[in-house]
């Protein structure tokens, strides 16, 4: 007798590996950050991450037709723009705080989600909603200063670069149809590469020996975990694999611990917790309302 895995658990388990490569990804930016610039760190990163997805882009090169479209051009240099400043952000705070403190500021992508299509598409919500954004951010507050006293300049670093995801996500809603992921992640890292140029011309640094392996396995996992989570929402529905997207903490705390010796505070844990809560309740009832409408449509 022949079992059927069902799409849903492919979508949970393409999240979770997602999770774990972010987590060693994470350990790997926090190790070469303290010793290569942020923005050379990107070009190097993004040179190797070019190369890696160049066999597979010809591969689904006929998936990229509708990236160059004129609105869905101007779309993408935006998105890898977003992503290009997020990324330099979070290189930044990551070499300087704890992973696991990252990780948890982090998760207030899905709320400046939410706050930002309140702002810019003009989207209506309820006052539970408004409720849920204003309990998450206190969240993250309790994590990035637990005495409520001194907010931390790189973690508003990590702050900045969760709006700015947010805001690459809000371009994302603009795309009318599903694109591959391998040229999505393909254009945005030009898009990145490009920008970094300017600051290797002006410091030239080449890695060292130990860097430059370390750099070609963190591109490795940069391309695999986006296409492990491009896959997860094709799959499975938000609702399903949104929880486990949360996992990363979960990652993040043990290779942190084996590598750096970092002990996950108190604090990060009850504010991770409210940021989950907060953001979980907004993206369900976001997917129900969804389908709410999508019924009503004759």
């Amino acid at each position: 007798m022949q079992y059927k895995i069902s799409s849903n658990y492919i979508g949970i388990f393409l999240v979770i590996s997602s999770s774990f490569c972010y987590a060693i990804l994470n350990c790997i930016l926090k190790k070469i950050g303290h010793n290569l610039p942020p923005l050379i760190l990107v070009f190097y990163r993004n040179l190797f991450l070019i190369l890696i997805l160049l066999p597979f882009l010809i591969a689904y090169r006929k998936n990229t037709s509708g990236l160059f479209h004129k609105n869905n051009l101007l779309l993408n240099i935006v998105r890898g723009s977003l992503g290009f400043l997020g990324i330099c952000f979070w290189i930044m705070a990551v070499s300087k705080l704890p992973i696991t403190e990252c990780v948890a500021i982090s998760f207030t992508t899905p709320l400046f989600i939410t706050l930002l299509a309140i702002l810019i598409l003009k989207e209506k919500v309820s006052l539970t909603k408004w409720g849920c954004l204003f309990i998450g951010f206190f969240g993250a507050i309790i994590v990035m200063s637990p005495d409520f006293t001194k907010l931390s300049f790189y973690s508003l670093l990590v702050l900045a670069a969760a709006m700015l995801w947010a805001s690459s996500a809000i371009v994302i809603k603009t795309f009318v149809t599903y694109h591959h992921p391998v040229p999505v992640i393909f254009f945005t890292s030009f898009i990145s590469l490009l920008l970094s140029v300017p600051a290797l011309t002006q410091n030239p640094i080449l890695p060292s020996n130990e860097q430059l392996p370390l750099l070609f396995i963190s591109s490795m996992l940069s391309a695999l975990a986006q296409v492990l989570m491009g896959f997860a929402y094709k799959k499975s529905p938000i609702t399903v694999v949104i929880p486990f997207d949360f996992t990363r903490l979960i990652f993040a705390s043990i290779t942190a611990y084996f590598l750096f010796n970092e002990i996950i505070s108190i604090s990060t844990i009850i504010g991770s917790v409210i940021i989950i809560v907060s953001a979980s309740f907004i993206v369900f009832s976001e997917a129900k309302l969804k389908n709410v409408k999508s019924r009503n449509i004759p």
